[in-house]
């Protein structure tokens, strides 16, 4: 039986990090979630118990219930794209910018999208 969904874990070194074994202990991974549902919620939550890593954003493409858990966490929004933005401000939820502007401040890119969504995803990442 195969899965009805595929997460996509793409990791792209930035070259920030130095191999300095003292840099490297001090170093916090910057993890973006692009689909923040079912699956991208457990996600985070195993994220953010990690020491080394931090949500920098999380990525929607509406309004859902599942938003008041990124907000109580305080998780930057982005908007899935730039059409979505306002329909997020007209519920009052502040957008930090859209999916690719996320990719650019994050280090690894978790992507929970539903469906076979995260294989068209992939060019984005890179």
């Amino acid at each position: 039986m195969k899965p009805n969904f595929i997460m996509i874990f793409m990791i792209r070194f930035v070259n920030r990090y130095s191999s300095a074994s003292s840099l490297c202990e001090n170093m916090v991974i910057k993890v973006a979630i692009n689909g923040y549902g079912t699956i991208g919620k457990r996600v985070a939550d195993a994220v953010d118990a990690q020491d080394d890593m931090e949500i920098v954003g999380i990525v929607k493409t509406k309004p859902t219930y599942e938003m008041k858990g990124a907000l109580d966490a305080n998780y930057p929004v982005f908007a899935s794209t730039k059409s979505k933005i306002s329909f997020f401000e007209s519920y009052g939820i502040e957008v930090s910018g859209v999916t690719e502007d996320l990719v650019e401040i994050a280090d690894i890119i978790i992507d929970c999208t539903p469906g076979k969504l995260g294989v068209n995803n992939m060019d984005m990442y890179m």
